[in-house]
């Protein structure tokens, strides 16, 4: 064994593979994230809940992805502002009497490619923009809890909207 491949093998406690991923269910951290956004709904007033499903962010939003020029992504960026606004009101969002607002965005990717939770959140913003409109709560006056989920395939972004009561 060469010294790079030992330490490699060391570093895995002296298997000669990498151990296999958590999958939810097996109390891996997305076990934590989701049971902590659950606990967070489960303290929110029911009556007042309201739930959106909004749709995936394009591609074009992502900040991994490289521009071919700024206005084709600003362009981008109102349409699907505009998209998210249009689906939150057909879905039955109205302005909300609230300073505050607990928000909790459950991101169900299209595909089963891993993703990174703050580039899922600075795709989306664009989209909560949308969104801030129709409910009239800036977003500055949000309080966000994302949560990503892994192995289901759906391509939407779940969004519970209840005023803050603290």
């Amino acid at each position: 064994m060469s010294r790079d491949t030992s330490r490699a093998h060391a570093a895995f406690g002296g298997r000669d593979t990498v151990p296999p991923r958590d999958k939810p269910g097996d109390g891996c951290p997305a076990d934590r994230k989701t049971s902590a956004a659950v606990d967070q709904l489960s303290r929110w007033p029911v009556d007042n809940l309201i739930s959106i499903t909004l749709p995936w962010p394009p591609k074009a939003l992502s900040p991994n992805t490289r521009h071919a020029h700024w206005s084709a992504l600003a362009r981008a960026k109102k349409r699907f502002r505009s998209a998210c606004a249009m689906v939150a009101r057909q879905q039955g969002a109205g302005r909300l009497q609230a300073d505050q607002l607990a928000v909790c965005m459950t991101f169900v990717p299209p595909d089963l490619r891993a993703r990174d939770l703050d580039n899922c959140i600075a795709a989306m913003k664009s989209g909560l923009d949308g969104l801030a409109d129709v409910l009239g709560v800036d977003d500055s006056r949000w309080e966000i809890t994302p949560v990503l989920e892994h192995g289901q395939v759906g391509g939407f972004v779940r969004v519970a909207v209840s005023p803050c009561t603290a």
